[in-house]
């Protein structure tokens, strides 16, 4: 007896909470479905490269273009395109980065993060840091070997700052 009366209880509860007294009418929807819409115009929505790791550089450029998004967060690990000899984005040179940032403009896109694929040595995540910097960008997005956290952390910390960048700025 005991076993049904809860199961019942909690049906009853759930049609009470869900039967409240208040009313939702037609013009409370419509205007929580306004203040949605202009809230998330205020967003910048963008899209992982990652996303089409598949393609080259230029063609996963094109994809992000054909679909209105206006920010991109490229990672390191990408392959740049023919134009760039199918060279890896981390390990461009500043002239292939700038070339990277020319493609990237021509169609309108932002930079607004990156991922970083460092390895395990400082000297590969330095040069991350910097590829970071020559894009302009805004955040990184990193997974770095557990016994390097704080290496990084003091990279991020002491290099960014001195690029004028406080949003890595951790102190």
């Amino acid at each position: 007896m005991k076993k049904t009366i809860v199961p019942l209880l909690s049906i009853a509860l759930f049609f009470t909470a869900c039967n409240g007294n208040e009313q939702t009418t037609s013009s409370n929807k419509d205007s929580t479905a306004t203040a949605t819409v202009d809230a998330a115009k205020d967003w910048k929505f963008g899209v992982a490269l990652w996303t089409f790791h598949t393609f080259s550089f230029d063609q996963a450029l094109d994809k992000v273009d054909s679909s209105g998004l206006k920010y991109i967060e490229p990672n390191t690990f990408h392959k740049a395109g023919v134009e760039l000899k199918d060279t890896l984005v981390g390990k461009l040179s500043p002239a292939g980065i700038g070339k990277l940032k020319e493609l990237i403009a021509k169609k309108g896109l932002t930079v607004s993060s990156i991922y970083l694929a460092g390895d395990s040595t400082l000297a590969s995540w330095i040069h991350q840091f910097d590829i970071a910097k020559q894009l302009g960008v805004a955040f990184v997005t990193a997974e770095p070997p557990l016994n390097m956290w704080d290496s990084i952390d003091s990279l991020a910390g002491a290099t960014i700052c001195s690029f004028c960048n406080p949003i890595f700025c951790f102190q």
